[in-house]
């Protein structure tokens, strides 16, 4: 799917606003775009959605590593690593 077809502009956009606006909470409306941009990218390519998972797993391990050593030496290190990884 590409962001100019038909299906994109009259059925999976609409469909992903409308639920996005029904939810009540940000924390849901958070949720949902993820599972939103997984289901995209999956339909065009199935690895890439793999590989989108992956990066975003391992950005927020990096992420929660970086802040358990911001205040400690090797926080660089693994900053430089963070950067490595993308």
């Amino acid at each position: 799917m590409v962001f100019s077809s038909a299906i994109f502009l009259f059925l999976f956009l609409p469909s992903v606003l409308t639920v996005y606006y029904l939810l009540p909470a940000l924390f849901l409306r958070n949720v949902f775009l993820l599972a939103a941009s997984l289901v995209f990218y999956a339909w065009g390519e199935g690895f890439f959605a793999m590989v989108l998972l992956a990066s975003i797993c391992g950005n927020y391990a990096l992420g929660l590593w970086l802040e358990r050593r911001r205040t400690r030496p090797g926080a660089r290190g693994v900053l430089a690593l963070a950067v490595t990884f993308n």
